[in-house]
């Protein structure tokens, strides 16, 4: 096929990107086929205007996924698949009860020590370590209450349980392991109105980072944890 120097795009002074050289010849084709429909009207034109239809949408398609690695090109994603240990503590105690006795064994976050930490103030974070407690109340947030909407009347509260000092130990190897720290526990009540706590082993998800000196951490906070919890079930 002769193309008509009419229809040629006009030169320019600077290289085209790929894409804007497929929008150029896009153009070209598109008025050559137009000069050929006016003059033949015949039905081969119209499959060849249907071929290049397929053609440029199939390379747009392509463009499309270009972009779309380029995008990707600039940030990796990677997943991992782990085991986590979940534990349910069921109490005979009622929910107010155990509660209760909780929030007596757990004192609230003195939050002088994390601005202690982060003033990297080594003495006092000794002192603590040697006479604080091991774990605080970081936040109690009341999950049965937003059943109101729902017309349901259910005791439901989750807890962030933990210690500044502690997750430090952590995330000064491993700083991904402040994903965990402080630690999730819920309350709940059953439907005879007795305490329940659900949480999932820290040492469980803490293993995942390899490191024998966050593994350690999180067994000791197994440990810590478990006490306190069975304690106030008990």
């Amino acid at each position: 096929m002769n193309i008509p120097r009419s229809v040629w795009p006009r030169q320019v002074g600077y290289s085209l990107r790929a894409s804007d050289a497929l929008k150029v010849l896009e153009v070209a084709i598109a008025r050559i086929l137009e000069v050929r429909l006016r003059a033949t009207g015949g039905f081969r034109t119209l499959f060849i205007f249907a071929a290049y239809s397929v053609v440029f949408a199939g390379s747009a398609e392509s463009g499309s996924d270009d972009t779309t690695q380029q995008v990707m090109n600039k940030a990796t994603i990677t997943s991992q698949t782990i085991s986590v240990e979940h534990i349910r503590i069921q109490s005979k105690r009622p929910f107010a009860e155990v509660r209760s006795k909780l929030e007596d064994l757990l004192p609230r976050l003195d939050q002088s020590i994390s601005e202690a930490l982060s003033r990297g103030d080594r003495e006092r974070a000794k002192a603590y370590g040697a006479n604080g407690p091991k774990l605080s109340s970081f936040l109690v947030r009341d999950h049965g209450a937003l059943l109101h909407v729902a017309g349901l009347q259910f005791s439901a509260l989750q807890y962030e349980i933990g210690n500044p000092l502690t997750a430090s130990k952590m995330t000064r190897y491993q700083l991904g392991a402040c994903l965990y720290a402080p630690l999730r526990v819920a309350l709940f009540e059953d439907q005879q109105d007795r305490g329940v706590f659900e949480y999932d082993k820290p040492s469980s998800f803490f293993g995942q980072f390899g490191d024998d000196r966050v593994t350690d951490v999180g067994r000791y906070l197994d440990s810590a944890l478990e006490s306190v919890l069975i304690a106030a079930a008990s």
